[in-house]
Parts: C-alpha cells; sequence; structure tokens
C-alpha cells in the first residue's frame, strides 16, 4: 500500500479512515452511541470549516491532539467528484489550475483548522494545492451548506422536499 501524501507524518504512516458517501442519498443508521452524529458533525465541519474544536474527531488519541506540548486541532478531509463543468471552472480560477490539468475530483484537507491544502489526482499519485485565506472563501461559497433539524422539536410525521428545500435557502 502506498501512503496518499496527507497520510504522512514526516517518516510516519497514520493511514485516514475512509468513510464513502453515495453522491444520490445516503441513510446513516445505527444503535445509540454508534457514532452516527459524529460522523455528520464531522461531515458539516469538513464543509463549512466553522466550530472545530480540538476534542474533534480523535480526542482520545495523544498525537493529534498534542504537539510539543501545545493542543492542536485535529486534521481531516473530504473528497468531492461530480463536477459540474460551472464548478469545474471555478474550481480552476480559486486554485489557479492550468487548463492542461485535467481532474474529474478534488480532495479537501483542513490542517489546524484554517490551513487548507487541495489534492488533485494526477497519474496515480496527488498533487498539492495550498491556499490562502482568500482562496478558502472563495472555495467555501462553492460548497453546499449543512442544516439541520432540530431534533427537539416536534415534527410531523412528514415533510414535504419541497418544504426542506425553503427552509435550507
Amino acid at each position: 500500500m502506498k501512503p496518499k501524501p496527507w497520510e504522512l507524518i514526516g517518516t510516519a504512516f497514520y493511514p485516514y479512515i475512509e468513510v464513502p458517501i453515495e453522491s444520490k442519498i445516503t441513510t446513516i443508521v445505527g444503535a445509540n452511541e454508534s457514532g452516527k452524529s459524529h460522523l455528520l458533525t464531522a461531515i458539516e465541519k469538513a464543509i463549512s470549516g466553522k466550530d472545530i474544536e480540538r476534542s474533534d474527531f480523535c480526542r482520545y488519541s495523544p498525537f493529534f491532539t498534542v504537539k510539543q506540548n501545545e493542543l492542536k486541532y485535529p486534521d481531516f478531509g473530504s473528497e468531492w467528484s461530480s463536477l459540474s463543468k460551472l464548478e469545474d471552472a471555478s474550481i480552476r480560477k480559486i486554485i489557479e489550475i492550468p487548463e492542461s490539468v485535467i481532474f474529474d475530483r478534488f480532495l479537501i484537507f483542513r490542517n489546524n483548522v484554517n490551513n487548507l491544502t487541495i489534492y488533485l489526482p494526477e497519474k496515480g499519485d496527488y498533487r498539492p494545492y495550498r491556499i490562502g485565506q482568500k482562496q478558502v472563501i472563495e472555495l467555501e461559497k462553492l460548497l453546499p451548506r449543512a442544516f439541520r433539524i432540530e431534533s427537539s422539536v416536534a415534527l410531523p410525521s412528514s415533510v414535504p422536499i419541497k418544504k426542506l428545500v425553503q427552509f435550507g435557502q
């Protein structure tokens, strides 16, 4: 197995856990306390970059929470595919990707919350693109917006999708 660039810390190999999610609809089911809410929170934070806490994700691992006697935020990423032509053009413009580079997906890794690196698959490997704060703002405008249904509020037995879409706008 060849480590991906984000899985190497110095010379040590720390494989990331990959959770494939169907692009259409995915239902997450499981017993109480099995990690459903934790997974959804991780997805939300990967998209928005908001409210990331030091205790998120790897709270029991001293390697990922402590660095040189300082608390460190978790590093994590997400993969995006099925890009439209407009999304492809926008990504190229934001990250300054040459037209000669062909890609059908990209990966975003958040390191210590605000440091973003974009990886593009290239000839069996991954090419990193570090992006600045202005680029981060533009990139986040392209990503979907997460919204939560408050489970403590009584809901009817069914809700039309149209209502949920209107609520999310």
